[in-house]
């Protein structure tokens, strides 16, 4: 691991479980069948959850850190379920929307290498 500024920004760690109010929280949320849920979601999440699916990606506005704003992806395992997030994190104000087709390329092309 490669330590520098984001650690002081976000301390990530391996292992580390995301916040349902994060953006990659919010997407693999946004994959679970409400019946695997064992706290049923609110209307306005559930809403949030069938955007984010059919958007592809979710946004947090500084939902784990102060300062911090992220778009998440999500990347796909063998069967095509999504089993984990690709986030990209930026300074408020930062135009997240146009890192999300990059960042979604990137995923695509991570999904393909763990499908093998």
């Amino acid at each position: 691991m490669v330590h520098g500024e984001i650690d002081e920004v976000a301390p990530l760690r391996p292992g580390l479980a995301c916040s349902a109010s994060t953006a990659a929280g919010k997407v693999l949320l946004a994959a679970v069948r409400p019946q695997h849920l064992l706290d049923p979601r609110p209307a306005g999440r559930r809403r949030e959850a069938a955007e984010i699916r059919d958007r592809g990606v979710a946004f947090d506005h500084q939902g784990l850190v102060s300062g911090v704003c992220c778009a998440a992806v999500p990347l796909h395992g063998a069967d095509g379920r999504p089993i984990a997030a690709l986030c990209v994190m930026a300074e408020p104000g930062r135009p997240l929307r146009h890192l999300t087709r990059t960042t979604g390329r990137v995923a695509q092309s991570i999904s393909l290498q763990l499908r093998h």
